[in-house]
């Protein structure tokens, strides 16, 4: 696994159906025992928030349907909790991402 990978994770915490998530860990840290992921949904935020990134389906990402990624519900698991590798989003989405999570953490205004 490495950053910006989209992957699908289930067991307690996700709900009783498999969900795709970012991989937002540094790849230099892969080493660890836990893995840092942000949920993504298709039930998109009205109104849109700064807090979760819209991305657009494609084969790259691997996603079926408009989806937003929730860097305000940020997860830690242990990598087994990972099911399969799906995509992986571009420069410009991981981006957006990285700015979201900044804002939602506190370190960007």
């Amino acid at each position: 696994m490495n950053r910006g990978d989209v992957v699908v994770a289930t067991g307690p915490g996700f709900g009783n159906k498999p969900r795709p998530f970012v991989v937002m860990q540094a790849d230099s840290y892969a080493m660890l025992s836990t893995v840092i992921l942000l949920p993504i949904t298709t039930e998109l935020a009205v109104p849109p928030s700064r807090l979760r990134v819209r991305l657009e389906p494609d084969t790259r990402n691997g996603l079926r349907r408009l989806s937003e990624v929730m860097t305000d519900i940020p997860v830690t698991v242990r990598p087994d909790k990972v099911d399969q590798h799906v995509g992986k989003l571009n420069q410009d989405e991981l981006r957006r991402v990285e700015q979201a999570l900044l804002l939602v953490l506190g370190f960007a205004g």
